[in-house]
């Protein structure tokens, strides 16, 4: 920090507060992940259009 300015002060405080959040995101995408995996097992994901013409019955599944 060069002499103490404000503006670059408040550039810094930005630039550590997105890093901190940035870090944050990244510590919790696992735990999201794990969850999502519970919610929608893996033989329950895929191809959302695939999914509704199963629905409706317009291809066999």
């Amino acid at each position: 920090m060069m002499g103490g300015n404000i503006p670059e002060r408040w550039l810094w405080g930005l630039f550590i507060a997105i890093a901190l959040f940035s870090l944050a995101e990244l510590l919790t995408a696992g735990i999201q992940q794990g969850f999502v995996s519970k919610l929608a097992p893996a033989h329950m994901r895929g191809n959302i259009l695939l999914q509704q013409a199963c629905v409706l019955q317009l291809v066999e599944c």
